[in-house]
């Protein structure tokens, strides 16, 4: 193009774009119609992405609000605090421990204990207060000091997903699957209750305490099927409200 023809041609019409110069007449055309478009498909993308993943439950944690309660505290195999009405809650410490061995302690005494309540579907488990007075012996009790009587046993097969019980009822949002798994086996290791989800006929959420076949806490052959569906062939119990699984086959 000789000197002439370049001089004349207007740099809106020139469609080599230059930094520093404003955008060509073609370039500001396209631009109009792709950005909005690409911005538009970012945010129905991003509704998909939303719309597809699963709800993370209905569970609850109390941080901000600690509660009272009262009952005979079992240490073995899980910390269990057995109150009045017939109502079994499971305990913990904060983060990733099991409270046994400070459990050990009040076996079998009736307690006070303080804590925060989570909660999910009825199911409860307090993360136990910081500090020496977040149980306080009441009276001495004893009959219980041993553990607790899992007699009466009858064989059952249920599908479901093993679970720390402190995460999955409302510790973590979600606390299952996946994405939760190495979570959930080193709070299971930590000495939090496992716990056995599964679905009953009519759809309701049925929640189970894990124990090995002699009644103690489940061992690694169980801690490793955690996070995934699993079929467990076992017997089952109650204690109080509590309904308990012990295992003898998990595939």
């Amino acid at each position: 193009m000789s000197d002439t023809s370049r001089a004349r041609t207007s740099p809106d019409d020139d469609p080599f774009y230059v930094g520093y110069l404003a955008l060509p007449r073609a370039h500001r055309r396209w631009l109009r119609v792709a950005v909005p478009l690409i911005l538009w498909a970012m945010v129905f993308a991003g509704f998909g992405m939303l719309w597809a993943q699963r709800a993370p439950g209905g569970g609850t944690w109390e941080t901000g609000r600690p509660i009272t309660r009262e009952g005979v505290l079992v240490a073995s195999p899980y910390p269990l605090l057995l109150e009045d009405a017939g109502r079994v809650t499971m305990l913990t410490e904060m983060g990733k421990r099991g409270t046994r061995e400070r459990a050990e302690a009040f076996a079998g005494a009736r307690v006070r204990v303080e804590g925060y309540r989570i909660e999910r579907d009825g199911r409860e488990i307090i993360e136990l207060a910081p500090g020496e007075d977040a149980v306080v012996r009441v009276e001495e009790g004893g009959s219980l000091s041993a553990g607790i009587a899992l007699d009466g046993a009858r064989p059952i097969t249920l599908r479901g997903e093993i679970l720390d019980a402190k995460c999955y009822l409302g510790a973590m949002r979600p606390g299952d699957g996946l994405a939760h798994r190495a979570c959930a086996m080193l709070c299971i290791r930590g000495g939090i209750p496992a716990m056995l989800y599964s679905a009953r006929a009519d759809g309701t959420p049925a929640y189970h305490l894990l124990l090995d076949a002699a009644g103690m806490p489940v061992d690694e052959n169980v801690i490793a099927r955690a996070g995934v569906p699993v079929v467990v062939h076992g017997r089952e119990t109650r204690v109080g409200d509590l309904s308990v699984l012990l295992i003898d086959r998990v595939e």
